[in-house]
């Protein structure tokens, strides 16, 4: 199944503070974290982010995990009853200076995750100084 890059990215995103503890043989982070930079920059496909990653077993499962629950829960919200998708998908950043943890509402009434990396709360793009 194709995955949207910015899915893939956000996942990515979320795996990365405790990337160096799921996989301690080998030093990721900083690589991921580079391979991420670099896609958002459009310099490297997200797919290489899933390439790097997938040869991992424990990693490899919890991305198929997370990215299959994002594709459910979009799936979920266009069914009647249900929330429905966010027009203008709002962003939300991590206030901590120089983090690029990015996080969009894609259905309206999820609640806005903390920042992975910082573990504080996200706050509307607009008003990060």
């Amino acid at each position: 199944m194709p995955y949207e890059d910015e899915d893939i990215l956000q996942t990515a995103k979320a795996l990365l503070p405790v990337l160096n503890q799921v996989v301690p043989e080998e030093n990721l982070r900083e690589e991921v974290d580079g391979l991420i930079i670099a896609a958002e920059r459009g310099e490297k496909p997200a797919r290489a982010l899933v390439e790097r990653l997938r040869r991992y077993t424990p990693v490899r499962e919890w991305l198929a995990l997370a990215l299959y629950e994002e594709e459910r829960a979009k799936g979920l919200a266009l069914l009647p009853g249900q929330v429905q998708p966010q027009p203008g998908r709002p962003r939300y950043v991590c206030p901590e200076e120089g983090c690029s943890f990015e996080w969009y509402v894609r259905v309206v009434g999820r609640p806005v995750p903390p920042c992975p990396v910082h573990r504080k709360p996200l706050i509307p793009a607009e008003e990060k100084p």
